[in-house]
């Protein structure tokens, strides 16, 4: 019996795999970069919350894109597991993946006690036909992130090759 559920999930896997245009080993990935001398807590939601992750200075997380029935992902960084709760001084890598991958960087839920406001924020694609979001430390009105719902300037597209790295505490001149 364990064998047949094992075929089945293979069966799955490749019907899946079917679905799209681009075979998943060319699908890319969505990252995070802590760049920041302290640790900062990660917690990734989709249809479902993800168990609040450390990412400790020089750590990065990464994950192949991910296609929620129910929206997009958002990975919430915050400095305490309190703050990720409360909704609170947080910075949100968001995406949405369909023929191509939307992403955008979020403040709205920043109060300026995390990196955001006070430290440089730069998400750069590995396609340099795509566009780098860069935030520089204490640039409350910039236009490569979200401070208000209706700042859909914000988002960029690129295609579903291509893979993001936000950089918390980017170096100043990364634009």
């Amino acid at each position: 019996m364990r064998n047949s559920h094992a075929v089945l999930c293979i069966a799955s896997l490749v019907s899946f795999q079917g679905t799209f245009a681009h075979p998943l080993s060319s699908i890319g990935n969505m990252g995070i970069l802590n760049n920041c001398e302290t640790a900062v807590y990660l917690m990734v939601t989709r249809e479902w919350d993800f168990p609040v992750r450390i990412l400790d200075p020089g750590e990065l997380y990464q994950e192949r894109y991910q296609f929620s029935t129910q929206g997009g992902t958002s990975m919430k960084l915050a400095n305490s597991t309190d703050d990720l709760q409360n909704g609170k001084n947080q910075v949100q890598l968001e995406y949405t993946c369909t023929d191509r991958c939307y992403v955008d960087m979020s403040l709205i839920n920043n109060d300026a006690k995390f990196p955001g406001h006070n430290t440089t924020l730069s998400l750069r694609p590995s396609n340099s036909s795509c566009d780098t979001l860069t935030c520089i430390a204490g640039d409350t009105t910039c236009r490569d992130a979200y401070f208000i719902p209706t700042d859909d300037h914000a988002v960029r597209a690129c295609s579903l090759e291509a893979s993001w790295i936000l950089t918390l505490c980017a170096k100043p001149l990364t634009r």
